[in-house]
C-alpha cells in the first residue's frame, strides 16, 4: 500500500509520486526487495535518496521529507504512533499480494500446528483485521483471513 506525509498527494496520485520523494526499505530486506521489483514492473523510477531497514525509520522520514513509500498493512502497524501524520492510499497501480502459511510434517508435533494455525487465524479476525481496517478504511479487504478447512 502507499503511505505518504498527510496532505502531499491530491488528486493526481502518480504525478504526485514523480515528484515527491521517495523513502525506501533498504534492499537487503526481503521487503525492501520486493518493492524495488514492483517499482520497476510498474514502471515507476522514483529517485532512491533513503533507503532503512526498520519501518519506523521509514515512515519518520516519509513524515519528515514531506515523501512517500510502499509498505505491508503489518508494517504500518507496527509504526502507528506515525498514523495521525499519514495518508494511507490504495496503489495507483496493479498491487502485490503475500500469503503467510503454517506447515508442520503429518504426525509430528501433535495436535500444536492445527492449534496454533486455528488461534492466529483467531486473533487476526478478531483483531488485526479490525484495527487495521481502522486504520485504513479506503483498503478494506487488504487483509484476508482464510477459512477453517
Amino acid at each position: 500500500m502507499l503511505v505518504a506525509a498527510r496532505g502531499v498527494i491530491g488528486e493526481e496520485v502518480r504525478p504526485a509520486l514523480d515528484r515527491l520523494p521517495f523513502v525506501q526499505y533498504s534492499e537487503t530486506l526481503p521487503l525492501g526487495q520486493k518493492v524495488a521489483r514492483h517499482l520497476r514492473r510498474v514502471r515507476l523510477a522514483p529517485e532512491r535518496r533513503f533507503a532503512l531497514e526498520a519501518t519506523r525509520s521509514v515512515l519518520a522520514m516519509v513524515v519528515q521529507m514531506r515523501g512517500w513509500t510502499l509498505t505491508t498493512p503489518l508494517n504500518l502497524m507496527d509504526a502507528e504512533r506515525f498514523l495521525p501524520q499519514l495518508d494511507v492510499l490504495p496503489l495507483p497501480f496493479a498491487g502485490e499480494t503475500r500469503h503467510v502459511s503454517l506447515i508442520a510434517r503429518e504426525g509430528e508435533l501433535g495436535e500444536l500446528p492445527e492449534t496454533m494455525a486455528r488461534d492466529c487465524r483467531t486473533i487476526a479476525r478478531a483483531r488485526l483485521v479490525p484495527r487495521f481496517q481502522a486504520i485504513a478504511p479506503a483498503l478494506v479487504g487488504a487483509i484476508e483471513v482464510m477459512a477453517e478447512d
